[in-house]
């Protein structure tokens, strides 16, 4: 009876206290975009795109990709100071 009880508790607090653990790498003072990619692929995002919601005047270098908590490599095709 008491594992019955028991175990399940367990399991939910192994699931909460990782969902918590799997969020720590936001930053609540920054800005985050989602691009929903409907294929496991290479994808452009056009300058218009970008430009649409607002970062017309940002600089490439400081764009960041993460997926699933993880930064990944970002390729730009414009030089370093400019979009």
């Amino acid at each position: 009876m008491i594992k019955k009880i028991i175990i399940p508790l367990l399991l939910l607090f192994a699931i909460e206290s990782n969902a918590q653990l799997n969020n720590n790498w936001i930053d609540y003072n920054k800005v985050y975009y989602k691009f929903k990619i409907g294929e496991n692929k290479l994808v452009r995002i056009p300058q218009s795109t970008i430009a649409a919601i607002g970062l017309s005047s940002a600089t490439a270098k400081t764009f960041q990709l993460w997926r699933n908590g993880q930064q990944v490599r970002l390729f730009v095709s414009a030089p370093s100071n400019s979009i």
